[in-house]
């Protein structure tokens, strides 16, 4: 039984994929779902601008993860 799944993600079909399967695992699981985001900011078409700080924090205390201890056994 998972506690909890991690999947990375960025915009490639393949990650589309995990991220949906990851998704489903927590769901049956009841387990926590962690989405490691990734991009790089220098693209072929040329550099992409940061986020917004606003966008990149949450307003919403319900939508961060609390930290569980790690299971011992």
């Amino acid at each position: 039984m998972f506690t909890s799944v991690l999947v990375g993600v960025d915009r490639s079909e393949h990650a589309k994929a995990a991220l949906k399967e990851a998704i489903d695992i927590a769901r049956t699981q009841h387990a926590a779902l962690t989405v490691l985001v990734a991009y790089d900011t220098v693209m072929s078409w040329g550099p992409v601008s940061p986020l917004p700080q606003s966008l990149t924090t949450t307003s919403s205390p319900a939508a961060v993860a609390k930290p569980r201890p790690f299971p011992t056994s």
